[in-house]
């Protein structure tokens, strides 16, 4: 049956019409899945080691900054002409006290500052759990590893890794020398604890596993120390240093298999790596390798179905279809096979074609879903250097207005740091407490504007201060209570914050003694108030008050409430009465 079968001339084309098909489309699919994953791999991989080298320039400056701060110290005249000419104990406790907590409070990611002095064997300690200044004798501050290796050039600077703060968050610590240049003596070690936050930002990626390495293979940094365990972080680095030319490795980690990107940095000698889930380097490969399949598949199976209906009616057409088929593994997928002739081989002709276009298709998306990706990664990245960026300008001229001693500016520039880093970073709804911190910088902003004319008065219970707030709300009273009364004023006026829990609500009460608010408008604003319109039916100068209502409505449901309270001539009083919850 089969040799009748076989010596059948159309059986014979069938079969061989059939085979060409099927070695065709594999063929076609076989060349088009390694094109597409060479060059899905190979952008992958260049578009992860992109970002990770903008991660790395970002550690340099950060580490940069981090050294030039640390030299704070050398710039202060007064202290160092104290350590240099060994001046009594009790003249240092004077003399450094209020040096050492300026330079401490001069960044929010010092977690503990040391000033160590080996002639006098004095120590100095600050931190932010103890925040007040601890001084103590220590001998033998020489014999330190960490005191050796500090004193060495030719940076005089030494970090020493792997230390963790009460809540488990990893410190970077540096050991600065300051060295006297007459003999090259060293007169003092600077150590800074700090919580590296730009690293916690930055790699904040929940599936990516990232180490940095020293000079000599220690863990500068890890965000996940489960995974990358002291074992697996030796072999990290072993196989990172033999990888010079090919920057990628795979390795095998908890959890499965991992692709390893490397980068290091010149200025530091530091070596980074991206451990990233290997599903997510060859997630695209694998998919694109099923779509193939299933449509190389279908395309098979349609075409040997048609051969079988057709080849005995039409072998003249299928002739020429096998011979348009064939041409396609001379071409690229944009080859267009002809559609002319009977109906039944144009049809076939169409289907192909429409899998060829399929094919192209899936391997654009492939690529356009990529790049969009890391292209919102980078724009995320650009903003939050932007933001921090301007805080560590405002940090720096604050600075310079210290060393300068020039006290007042250096408050109002530190001030306002901290009012950028609150609008921007900060949630909708805030404790008190912070809401209360914020409100004493805006007030110590007016002042510097009003100077003896504005006087205010912050009281509030303590169990108020947990309970969580709209941010800005008691700001936007006291900037009523000085646009509507200091402003409009001569003379003084008194501001007085009252924050209290009375029958399972809070109240927070703004007044002021300031020239008040006639009847009429009284009236206006109490209607409008009422009326819950945000940005209409309050004019202008009243569009912070609109907006409070809208969000007191929006976010309690009705169970808050505002109100204001004015006599002419005497002043006004603003309250907002919130349910009391605690936190």
């Amino acid at each position: 049956m089969l040799k009748s079968m076989y010596n059948s001339l159309s059986n014979r084309v069938i079969i061989v019409v059939s085979l060409s098909v099927i070695v065709v489309v594999s063929l076609a699919s076989y060349f088009t899945f390694i094109t597409s994953m060479r060059t899905i791999n190979e952008t992958a991989l260049r578009n992860l080691q992109e970002i990770l080298a903008l991660h790395t320039h970002a550690l340099e400056r950060y580490i940069d900054d981090l050294s030039s701060y640390s030299l704070n110290i050398r710039k202060n005249e007064v202290l160092m002409r104290a350590i240099l000419h060994d001046e009594p104990p009790g003249y240092h406790d004077i003399v450094n006290l209020r040096s050492i907590k300026n330079i401490f409070y001069g960044r929010t990611d010092i977690y503990n500052f040391f000033l160590y002095l080996p002639r006098q064997g004095r120590v100095y300690e600050i931190s932010r759990n103890n925040p007040n200044l601890r001084i103590y004798s220590e001998l033998g501050i020489r014999e330190n590893a960490w005191y050796l290796s500090a004193s060495q050039g030719p940076s005089f600077a030494y970090f020493d890794p792997g230390n963790f703060d009460s809540d488990g968050r990893q410190l970077l610590t540096l050991y600065r020398a300051i060295i006297n240049i007459q003999d090259q003596e060293t007169i003092a070690i600077v150590k800074l604890s700090v919580i590296p936050e730009i690293l916690a930002q930055t790699f904040s990626d929940d599936s990516r596993r990232v180490g940095i390495f020293d000079e000599n293979g220690r863990v500068i940094y890890t965000n996940d120390s489960t995974t990358i365990t002291d074992e697996k972080a030796d072999e990290l680095f072993a196989r990172a240093q033999h990888s010079n030319e090919n920057m990628a490795f795979s390795v095998a980690l908890e959890g499965g298999y991992y692709m390893a990107i490397i980068n290091r940095s010149e200025n530091l000698g530091w070596t980074s790596l991206f451990v990233v889930p290997a599903n997510e380097v060859y997630g695209a490969i694998e998919y694109t390798q099923t779509v193939l399949v299933w449509i190389g598949g279908g395309a098979v199976a349609t075409a040997i179905l048609l051969i079988v209906l057709l080849i005995k009616v039409q072998t003249r057409s299928l002739v020429r279809l096998i011979n348009n088929v064939s041409e396609i593994r001379d071409y690229s997928l944009n080859a267009q096979i002809s559609e002319k002739g009977n109906p039944e081989v144009a049809n076939l002709a169409r289907a192909i074609n429409s899998m060829l276009r399929r094919i192209q298709e899936l391997v654009s998306q492939n690529f356009v879903s990529k790049i969009n990706e890391k292209e919102a990664q980078l724009k995320n990245l650009e903003t939050q250097l932007n933001s921090h960026f301007l805080y560590n300008t405002l940090q720096a001229i604050s600075s310079k207005a210290l060393m300068a001693e020039n006290r007042e500016v250096s408050d109002m520039v530190n001030a306002l740091a901290y009012t950028l880093r609150y609008l921007v970073k900060s949630d909708g709804m805030v404790r008190i407490e912070n809401e209360l911190a914020h409100l004493n910088r805006y007030f110590l902003l007016q002042k510097a504007r009003f100077e003896e004319r504005l006087i205010t008065n912050i009281e509030v219970e303590e169990k108020a201060l947990t309970q969580y707030i709209p941010k800005l709300s008691i700001q936007i009273l006291a900037e009523n209570s000085i646009k509507h009364g200091l402003e409009k004023m001569l003379g003084a006026i008194n501001i007085n914050v009252r924050i209290y829990v009375e029958e399972e609500y809070l109240y927070i009460k703004v007044s002021d003694d300031g020239g008040g608010i006639t009847p009429e408008r009284l009236n206006e604003v109490r209607e409008a108030i009422q009326r819950k319109e945000k940005n209409c039916m309050i004019p202008k100068p009243n569009i912070g008050l609109g907006s409070l209502t809208v969000r007191l409505e929006l976010l309690y449901s009705g169970q808050a409430s505002f109100d204001i309270y004015s006599q002419e001539g005497i002043g006004a009083t603003s309250v907002i009465k919130l349910p009391y919850e605690g936190k």
